[in-house]
């Protein structure tokens, strides 16, 4: 697949599908194809700063802004420490697996028995906002804000 939301990539930093599925086995969960395929090959890659709006009740549009997406294995947080923190802090549903991070800190998720993706701020985490239904879908937003 295209990213036109990465600008630079570095593939020192990608992982393996053995590593993939060594979290796989830990978590209890199975990646999307999507996100494997980005793991595997744009793993802590920098990306655009995205931004798309959705319309969350009638009449009424939001916009979402992408940061970054959130590595496997290297970084200062990557998933790892993230999804663990979602498991210790017992806030969150530990279906929420955390994919990317908005300007101010507040996570998007993916659902691991779904694949939707889902909003959660860090001021609102009882009301998570439905971004669309798969990182698939999530990854087209990113490329068609690209496109504006």
């Amino acid at each position: 697949m295209f990213y036109k939301f990465i600008i630079e990539t570095n593939a020192a930093m990608n992982v393996s599908k053995e590593y993939i599925e060594s979290l796989e086995a830990k978590w209890k969960i199975q990646f999307p194809e999507v996100l494997v395929d980005y793991y595997l090959h744009y793993n802590m890659s920098l990306t655009a700063e995205c931004s798309f709006t959705l319309e969350l009740a009638k009449g009424e549009d939001s916009e979402f802004i992408l940061d970054c997406m959130i590595p496997l294995k290297y970084g200062t947080i990557p998933l790892e420490k993230e999804y663990e923190a979602v498991l210790d802090d017992g806030a969150r549903s530990d279906d929420f697996i955390p994919l990317a991070y908005d300007m101010d800190g507040d996570l998007y998720y993916w659902h691991k028995k779904t694949y939707a993706v889902w909003y959660i701020s860090h001021e609102n985490v009882e009301n998570p906002i439905f971004i669309c239904d798969s990182v698939e879908k999530y990854f087209d937003l990113l490329n068609q804000s690209c496109d504006l």
